[in-house]
């Protein structure tokens, strides 16, 4: 009888020490990873081609991919300016400021007074596409692709 209440009373002391060294801290919620850090637009990007798409009035539709010089580019600065080359007839620099708002990339040319706003379809480390869509005379209407890489 006295092993059994030895051996009852070891048990009670064993129980006690698992039961006294669990914390109320202790949580099986997992730590949460930091969210990865966004994609910034901002950068030097190189021109590496483009796709016209002419839709005619006649209901014919053309299309051209065209390469960029080899010294193409679009360097976006952090100040909402730019500088670019991506005129395959021209080696003279464009300048202006742009804007990003969601996926939507407004470049403005002070220039030729012009603004083009693109559609962000890609942007990843390593690439940056933008589509937009103009409508000339009646009837008629273009989309362009850009394709840049850094």
């Amino acid at each position: 009888m006295k092993n059994k209440l030895n051996l009852n009373l070891l048990l009670l002391v064993f129980v006690g020490v698992i039961v006294a060294s669990c914390s109320k801290n202790d949580s099986n919620t997992p730590t949460p990873s930091p969210a990865p850090a966004a994609i910034s637009i901002v950068g030097n990007w190189k021109f590496a081609k483009d796709t016209l798409v002419q839709y005619n009035t006649n209901g014919s539709v053309s299309s051209v991919d065209a390469t960029g010089p080899s010294d193409g580019f679009l360097n976006l600065k952090a100040d909402g300016s730019y500088i670019a080359r991506e005129d395959l007839n021209t080696t003279e620099n464009q300048t202006g400021t742009y804007t990003v708002s969601g996926n939507q990339f407004t470049m403005y040319e002070p220039r030729y007074d012009s603004k083009v706003t693109f559609t962000i379809k890609t942007l990843n480390e390593h690439n940056l596409v933008l589509f937009t869509e103009q409508f000339g005379t009646p009837g008629r209407r273009s989309t362009y692709i850009e394709y840049f890489t850094r």
